[in-house]
């Protein structure tokens, strides 16, 4: 069983540890396997890691940009913690969880598979 990982705990972890160790803890410990993700809806996981994206953006962005606001019935809402860095991590294992279910059910890549130029 994992914990969750902060970067006060481990602040000697870059962000891609801080995500990997995020999704193993979504995965493990509050059972959001990849079967879990396939039971939503396709934009579920990118709606849910836009909602962490917006939170850790606050108060950092022109307010005249507005972002989109999210359906305040998503579960995925963050709970009111003002850590910028949290919210990253917690987007970033949701971008993860969606890479993964999208490889799952076979979209194709175009031949570019592990080459981002």
């Amino acid at each position: 069983m994992s914990t969750p990982v902060t970067t006060a705990e481990s602040p000697t972890l870059d962000g891609a540890a801080l995500i990997a160790a995020e999704r193993r803890h979504q995965i493990e410990d509050r059972g959001f396997t990849p079967e879990y993700d396939n039971e939503h809806s396709a934009p579920f996981l990118l709606v849910a890691a836009a909602v962490h994206f917006a939170e850790a953006a606050e108060g950092r962005r022109d307010p005249r940009a507005p972002f989109p606001l999210m359906d305040e019935s998503l579960s995925c809402k963050p709970r009111g913690v003002k850590d910028p860095i949290h919210d990253l991590v917690k987007a970033g294992a949701l971008i993860a969880a969606e890479i993964d279910r999208l490889r799952a059910i076979g979209t194709p890549t175009h031949g570019n598979e592990g080459v981002w130029t």
